[in-house]
């Protein structure tokens, strides 16, 4: 609906002024015409914004009229809020009015339009076109020589504005609907990236754990390697200097042991090494003191006491180097254990009697009379050692076993004075009827005479296969024994086998 134009004087009747009232009443009453009318006053009247909209238009045609009136003069025209706008030869400018700061009535005004302009603002997220009319919406009318406000915008009806207001409110739900979507969504992808990130973590720490791994695997396979290339290099070493000495070898040993650092000590195969050697060794105890035993190397066995080779050390059968020596009557070796390894407690590991024989026993196998005596006059023998000793001694097989060697009657003759050895220190006797022995008491009477004494006297003097071993019947004193010369013993009467005569426990006498 288009209003007519309305003229100065129904202005002045519509703000409700008289007609001639100055343009300072005009604004007073347009202001508080203005406040009371505004539709936002007045929700529940329909007229409520025809009515302002006609405030605003008679005010606009006054402002214009006293513009007319003022502007030959150079007065200005001001704006309802408080501000001039015309045209001089200087161009445009604006020109700041003033503000009756004790008017209650204009500062509510004021309040009300900023209120309203900040409310508009903010709740349709723009600005929007003000509902007040200035001189640059009217129109000059030359018939009725004023301006004419121009037709006013169509307003929004009560339902188009609760629709609009509806249709705010549902954007508003559906953007924080969309909101609350967005952040949810953020939250699942920041913990779908921390599951990510926290199963790269746990993947990386199992890689570093299987490198780990790897590595020290590879490592223990490597310093497998290089100890088992190192074993293998030791026990070929080992092996050679066993073999060396088997052959006699004393330089070899020697380099192996000194330059190559074989140890002199234990057996041919050292812990682990037993894949490496081919063939085995008949006794895997054997030691390099126990070949040199075998082979009655003295010199060698000596280096070898003095460069960290045990002499208490046991083959397989439980035997010492001593032991061997003494059972094959290699009297070289057996000498020069006792003088630098005199029988005592602290070496009782060289001499102790093995588990399954004695040292006496072991002396009446080499059938060496110098044998016998060393461990009789060394006191390595006990009484009940001594006892199966002279049974052994005294039996048809051990007899039979002298008949054997290479000279028979040297052996026979050997064989009399191991038995007379046994007789002086032990105190036994021959039973001449069953030839059992008997033991007698140290004062007993001295052992029956008769052609088996004579026959024994009668057996030649001569040089034993061994060169270190000394012939009892030969009235030469044994290397170590010393001269017995003449005493008191255990057996009365003359020493049987030996060619000196006198009151002693057998011991050869001087020559």
């Amino acid at each position: 609906m288009v209003q007519r134009h309305i003229s100065v004087a129904e202005a002045f009747e519509v703000l409700q002024l008289q007609e001639g009232a100055t343009l300072d009443e005009v604004r007073t009453s347009y202001k508080q015409l203005a406040l009371k009318t505004h539709p936002d006053k007045n929700p529940g009247d329909e007229n409520a914004t025809s009515q302002f909209q006609r405030i605003g238009d008679a005010y606009n045609i006054l402002q214009k009229h006293f513009d007319r009136g003022s502007r030959p003069s150079g007065g200005s025209g001001r704006g309802p809020f408080g501000f001039s706008r015309y045209e001089d030869d200087d161009g445009d400018y604006d020109d700041y009015g003033y503000y009756d700061d004790e008017s209650e009535d204009d500062m509510d005004f004021y309040m009300f339009m900023f209120r309203e302009f900040l409310s508009n603002h903010f709740r349709r997220g723009g600005y929007s076109r003000s509902r007040f009319r200035t001189s640059g919406q009217s129109t000059y009318c030359e018939h009725c020589d004023c301006h004419h406000a121009a037709s006013p915008e169509p307003q929004e009806t009560q339902e188009q504005y609760s629709a609009r207001l509806r249709a705010q409110r549902e954007e508003r739900e559906q953007a924080a609907a969309r909101r609350a979507q967005e952040e949810a969504a953020r939250k699942a992808n920041l913990e779908q990236q921390r599951e990510k990130e926290k199963k790269e973590v746990e993947q990386r720490q199992k890689n570093k754990v299987a490198t780990k791994k790897a590595q020290a695997e590879a490592s223990r396979k490597s310093a497998q390697n290089t100890a088992r290339q190192q074993l293998q290099r030791a026990q070929g070493l080992r092996s050679a200097v066993f073999a060396a000495a088997r052959k006699g070898d004393f330089a070899f040993v020697k380099k192996g042991i000194w330059e190559d650092s074989v140890d002199a000590a234990g057996g041919e195969i050292k812990r682990g090494g037993e894949e490496f050697v081919s063939p085995p060794p008949k006794d895997p105890q054997e030691t390099l003191m126990h070949i040199c035993a075998w082979q009655g190397d003295t010199d060698l066995m000596e280096w070898l006491d003095t460069h960290s080779a045990d002499p208490e050390e046991r083959n397989t059968d439980g035997l010492s180097p001593f032991h061997v020596a003494l059972q094959l009557g290699k009297m070289s070796i057996v000498k020069y254990f006792f003088e630098n390894h005199p029988p005592s407690d602290d070496t009782a590991g060289i001499y102790d009697s093995p588990p399954s024989t004695s040292v006496i026993a072991l002396a009446l196998d080499s059938r060496e009379p110098e044998a016998v005596w060393s461990v009789l006059e060394k006191g390595l023998a006990s009484k009940s050692d001594m006892e199966k000793a002279w049974k052994h001694a005294t039996s048809k097989d051990y007899k039979q076993s002298f008949a054997k060697l290479p000279a028979p009657q040297k052996g026979i003759g050997r064989l009399e004075e191991i038995i007379n050895l046994l007789m002086n220190y032990g105190s036994f006797s021959l039973d001449t009827k069953n030839s059992e022995p008997a033991e007698t008491s140290p004062k007993a009477a001295a052992p029956p005479t008769g052609p088996k004494n004579a026959s024994r006297s009668a057996t030649p003097a001569g040089k034993d296969t061994d060169s270190d071993h000394a012939d009892p019947s030969s009235g030469r004193p044994f290397p170590n024994g010393g001269e017995r010369g003449r005493g008191r013993g255990r057996g009365r009467g003359r020493g049987r086998g030996f060619r000196a005569r006198g009151r002693g426990r057998g011991g050869p006498p001087a020559s």
